[in-house]
């Protein structure tokens, strides 16, 4: 177990408008006028309803018990939560020493609309004003990802292409999958291809507005939440997998995965059953040319966040991860926040060797974003100072 006094990159801090006519004023017409008119949705407070977010496959409302570890870090001055820079400066960005923070939109599941056209108007809305109020602010800190029209893969690449040149935005995000086939089938192609033109990672996050339904990671569906938050991690599964059967990485060989928000110790299990079944993968896909966990290691980052931990055995989440030999190289520390179950670096840092740390908690974030670790920068600072 280790403590870290390091700087930290935390690669999912959830952030979003004040009220639903912040974004609503950032739509091209009709939609702007098809938003407002819908009941004066302009001047309906906060973020939940139809029409701007799209209609849940949730079963029932979903809770997560307070384990002791988790803070529900909800503002109490009135906002909405993630919607103040101030609270998230005062909450998580200055007391953990966050190196960067990637703001992704809690606005990400814009894309899995039921009306794709709105899906995709409501997408690039976000985008716009990501970048005009998040991204205007005087902070090195603040880094973002593109919101990614999916369900319109063409549509979706042009977007990645409009705001790929902006310094801050340093990832594609699709939130959730819409399209009703795996996240690597090859009609997503040109999203991965735009990706990759641009220099940026591929973030996927899940969202309970997937279509065809949500609930299909399992059959009959969710009765509870628990039930949702345990099988969630089935679907990324699929996603990997689809990934590296229909050739994604032997098509684009400099694509880097994000994958966020499904917990971490499906990780052993998913890459020892897909080495298992090697030969019959090379059989079926002519695109296995590799062993899947050379794929995996090479090409997929996960976030900490839910970091599952046993409740008999402090000692066991670790003892499960050190099983690959290599998983320090994979795993990015993420927050979630301001979700309730929000996990802090210590916590984090706590559970992993001594000798991880360092990799989770700043270095393996800032390869993958493409950001200069911070001695690095430290030191070009320096030598221009010197010299300047």
């Amino acid at each position: 177990m280790s403590g870290y006094d390091g700087l930290t990159v935390d690669v999912d801090i959830h952030h979003r408008p004040r009220h639903n006519a912040e974004l609503i004023a950032y739509l091209d017409q009709p939609w702007k006028d098809f938003a407002t008119r819908w009941a004066g949705y302009a001047n309906q407070e906060g973020l939940s309803g139809f029409p701007l977010t799209p209609p849940s496959n949730r079963s029932t409302p979903f809770t997560m018990q307070n384990m002791g570890r988790v803070t529900t870090a909800y503002p109490d001055d009135g906002t909405m939560a993630g919607s103040s820079y101030t609270v998230l400066c005062e909450q998580i960005l200055d007391p953990y020493r966050i190196y960067r923070g990637i703001i992704c939109h809690d606005v990400g599941q814009y894309s899995d609309h039921v009306n794709p056209e709105f899906g995709q108007a409501l997408c690039q809305a976000a985008n716009r004003w990501n970048v005009d109020t998040w991204l205007a602010i005087d902070d090195d800190r603040l880094h973002s990802e593109i919101v990614v029209p999916s369900v319109l893969p063409e549509e979706g690449a042009k977007e990645i292409r409009r705001h790929a040149s902006h310094p801050k935005m340093s990832g594609a995000l699709l939130a959730g999958n819409s399209s009703g086939r795996p996240l690597g089938d090859a009609r997503n192609d040109p999203i991965f291809k735009a990706t990759v033109d641009a220099g940026l990672c591929l973030c996927v996050h899940p969202s309970t507005e997937d279509r065809p339904t949500s609930q299909v990671i399992h059959v009959g569906g969710n009765v509870t939440s628990i039930e949702e938050i345990t099988l969630w991690p089935q679907q990324v599964w699929h996603y990997i997998t689809s990934f590296i059967v229909n050739g994604t990485f032997e098509k684009f060989p400099d694509l880097k995965v994000m994958i966020k928000e499904y917990g971490v110790a499906w990780l052993p299990f998913l890459i020892w059953k897909l080495d298992e079944f090697y030969d019959q993968l090379r059989l079926e896909s002519r695109w296995v040319k590799r062993w899947p966990s050379e794929y995996i290691h090479d090409h997929i980052r996960v976030s900490t966040q839910p970091l599952e931990e046993s409740s008999h055995d402090v000692g066991a989440t670790l003892a499960l991860l050190s099983t690959v030999d290599w998983l320090e190289d994979v795993l990015c520390f993420a927050s979630d926040y301001p979700h309730a179950t929000l996990d802090y670096p210590d916590y984090v840092a706590k559970l992993l060797k001594g000798s991880w740390a360092a990799k989770v908690l700043c270095d393996n974030a800032c390869d993958v974003y493409g950001f200069p670790r911070p001695q690095q920068e430290l030191d070009t600072t320096a030598t221009v100072a010197t010299h300047g």
